[in-house]
């Protein structure tokens, strides 16, 4: 009697003990699983972070126009416009007075834009017409400002673009957005077909004829 009280108290001890290696297994578990979820959450605000703080560009092409949608930390672009180093390695070709009031900033700027930004539609420049300075927007723990650019262009079809920015703003994320308009009848359904694009053709040239075929054709 005794033994088998002896056996089954060793049972009990080793079905508790099972169990607690199992809940142990499901801790560690649940511990490395909620880790591996916040490092993923951790990277992905850093990156979207990361993303935001680049400047970008947004090109919209109208009928006889496109508008330019810079936006930019201002902050930043000043300050690389008021490093000496900068222009003496080049980066900048003209260096930006310091403690200069915010009008005469503005004025500065657009100078700048209006020689170093330049938009070629189907290789014509576009005349830039409008430079103004948006309110600014904050993302995180940075400030940034959108400036418009408007310019004309005589272009009935937009085959290709070339876009060039100032060095000084450093690389520009670029969007290019061509609208389509269509007006909708009150309770009517809109179609709008995207065509698929066509494969370009290949030219083949054909291979001269041998000497032998030529002769062969002269013969006949």
């Amino acid at each position: 009697m005794f033994a088998y009280v002896k056996k089954v108290n060793k049972t009990k001890k080793t079905a508790n003990g099972y169990g607690n290696y199992l809940a142990y297994l499901l801790l560690s578990t649940i511990f490395i699983c909620c880790l591996t979820l916040g490092s993923a959450a951790l990277f992905s605000s850093r990156a979207y972070a990361h993303a935001l703080q680049e400047n970008t560009a947004r090109i919209t092409l109208r009928d006889g126009q496109a508008e330019i949608y810079l936006q930019l930390d201002l902050a930043h672009w000043q300050a690389t416009l008021q490093d000496s180093q900068a222009w003496l390695t080049g980066e900048i070709s003209e260096m930006m007075p310091a403690k200069l009031p915010p009008k005469q900033q503005q004025a500065f700027l657009k100078n700048l834009l209006s020689r170093e930004v330049r938009l070629d539609i189907n290789d014509e420049k576009l005349v830039l017409e409008q430079i103004t300075f948006l309110p600014q927007n904050r993302h995180g723990d940075h400030d940034f400002t959108l400036i418009k650019i408007v310019g004309r262009h005589g272009q009935s079809q937009v085959e290709q673009l070339k876009i060039h920015f100032p060095p000084s703003l450093g690389a520009v994320y670029t969007s290019v957005i061509k609208p389509r308009y269509q007006m909708i009848p009150a309770g009517k359904t809109g179609h709008i077909a995207f065509p698929t694009p066509q494969q370009p053709s290949i030219n083949k040239t054909a291979k001269p004829a041998s000497k032998s075929a030529q002769a062969h054709k002269h013969t006949d």
